[in-house]
């Protein structure tokens, strides 16, 4: 009779534990989180209506950077100007280059591993470098799927060539400078899903500085739109994680932004999200995923941002 009352002390005991921990979590604090824009090549006009509409000024601003592209600290700096830290998608190709499907041996994974584009990498980190202020750097971003030459699933690339050139990348754009946050972002894994496995392609937390992901919404709702992703992300890596590239499109467009606001709220792990203010017409996205083009999608959003904890903007 001792004994049982000992285990039944004892479960009680767990049972405390567990629901005092259980309710500090559910009940700290959401910590701030950054909201993010991209617009068609970052022009000005475009900036001020996402603020007008929105009713709250993004923090964070992604621009589109190739091998060939021009790229000086005068462009970050504008960026910073304006309030926003720099979020830069570097893509390991050329401006002109698209792609169709067709061979681009000259963009294979093991030439990246192997050196070829060492020196256009460094040029790169030295601009940023030279910006002395924090970046966000998200490099070969989708890889697990099949519509970039960069993908293991195409171009006579092979499994564990993704990784391989990943860690040869890394130190060269970290470069030593502790501003760069450099983000793994592959994109969302929708079931049922065909795509390189991201275990296969994660080069470990010491080659990642934060874990981002593409992820867009048709219809649904945030959370069947972003769990499957955020679930295998968590799993991977203990960085924080990112909600690198996202938008809406169709006329669910406001609802699924209204359940974004909660997905946000509730999942601590996410640092920001940035959102691609872009449509077929303005940067040939697949959807139009202008919240400033639809009042009910507009009054979401705007809604959205007043009742997430946000952080406020760099100083100029």
């Amino acid at each position: 009779m001792h004994r049982a009352r000992l285990i039944a002390a004892l479960g009680l005991v767990v049972l405390v534990v567990v629901g005092v921990s259980w309710w500090r979590l559910a009940t700290r604090p959401r910590a701030k989180l950054f909201f993010g824009i991209d617009v068609p090549s970052g022009r000005v006009e475009e900036l001020s209506a996402v603020q007008r509409v929105a009713g709250t000024a993004p923090t964070v601003e992604n621009i589109f950077l190739k091998f060939d592209s021009t790229f000086s600290v005068d462009k970050l700096e504008q960026i910073r100007q304006h309030g926003m830290t720099p979020m830069i998608s570097l893509e390991p190709w050329q401006v002109h280059d698209r792609w169709t499907g067709q061979p681009m041996p000259q963009y294979r994974l093991s030439d990246i591993a192997a050196g070829r584009y060492d020196r256009q990498l460094r040029a790169i980190a030295r601009v940023v470098k030279d910006f002395n202020h924090p970046v966000y750097l998200r490099f070969a971003h989708e890889m697990n799927g099949n519509w970039y030459p960069w993908a293991e699933r195409v171009n006579g690339n092979h499994p564990g060539d993704f990784v391989a050139a990943w860690r040869h990348v890394y130190p060269i754009l970290r470069g030593g400078n502790p501003l760069v946050t450099l983000i793994w972002s592959p994109n969302a894994l929708l079931p049922p899903d065909q795509s390189t496995p991201l275990s296969e392609l994660f080069p470990g937390d010491r080659y990642v500085d934060a874990v981002g992901f593409t992820a867009y919404g048709h219809g649904r709702s945030a959370s069947a739109t972003l769990d499957p992703t955020y679930r295998a992300l968590a799993q991977l890596s203990h960085r924080p994680m990112i909600l690198s590239e996202t938008g809406a499109d169709g006329n669910g467009r406001a609802d699924w932004i209204n359940s974004l606001g909660n997905y946000l709220r509730e999942h601590g792990r996410l640092a920001g999200f940035v959102w691609f203010n872009t449509s077929p017409e303005t940067t040939g996205a697949s959807g139009d995923y202008r919240f400033t083009a639809d009042p009910a999608a507009a009054a979401a959003f705007a809604r959205m941002l007043r009742r997430l904890p946000l952080l406020g903007p760099t100083s100029g």
